[in-house]
């Protein structure tokens, strides 16, 4: 009885050192991390560069000639294709002056290159005609700078000079008269819903 007592015992201390004292067995094991990337979201960045002072004096009404008042160039440095509008306002002097100042765009004037449009476009000077700037003011929605056909990628750049004149309408009491404009350029993702023409 004794020889047998001292075999439970000795099975018993060798099931708890096989299992632990909870039964739960005692496993080899090993640990080690794992290095995750980083999730970021990308950027959405219009960058623009002006070249001119944007001030023009002495505007004679009917003259036929353009001046030219400045040029601006868009870049998207960003990581998304965009969309992007302008918004013109007058922050100073004779609103009815806008009514009689005619504005003409020109996309890559010369000296200027830019490189957005579809592929094989040749992307030489191209006038967009002449509006009042009155008629620009009140556009609604504003204006669309992009086609909306083709995505203003990263790294895409379009350059526009701005040319002014006075319409030969232009009566005596907008002699000595002057305004201030500004325009204000909005980005937004490509694949936004929202401004559309």
């Amino acid at each position: 009885m004794f020889k047998k007592s001292i075999l439970v015992l000795i099975v018993a201390v060798l099931a708890v050192l096989a299992y632990g004292t909870l039964s739960t067995g005692a496993w080899f094991t090993d640990q080690e991390d794992v290095a995750t990337g980083t999730v970021s979201a990308g950027t959405l960045d219009l960058k623009v560069t002006t070249d001119g002072d944007f001030l023009v004096e002495n505007l004679e009404p009917g003259d036929p000639e353009f001046t030219n008042i400045g040029v601006f160039c868009a870049e998207n440095i960003g990581d998304f294709d965009m969309k992007w509008q302008g918004d013109i306002s007058i922050t100073a002097g004779n609103e009815a002056l806008a009514e009689y100042l005619l504005v003409q765009v020109i996309m890559n004037p010369t000296g200027y290159v830019g490189n957005y449009g579809p592929e094989g476009k040749d992307l030489l000077t191209e006038d967009f005609g002449e509006v009042t700037l009155q008629e620009l003011i009140d556009k609604d929605p504003p204006i669309l700078m992009d086609d909306p056909q083709w995505a203003f990628a990263p790294g895409h750049k379009a350059c526009y000079a701005l040319n002014v004149k006075l319409d030969a309408s232009a009566p005596n009491t907008m002699k000595n008269q002057w305004l201030q404009a500004k325009l204000v350029l909005n980005a937004t993702q490509d694949l936004n819903p929202g401004w559309t023409e």
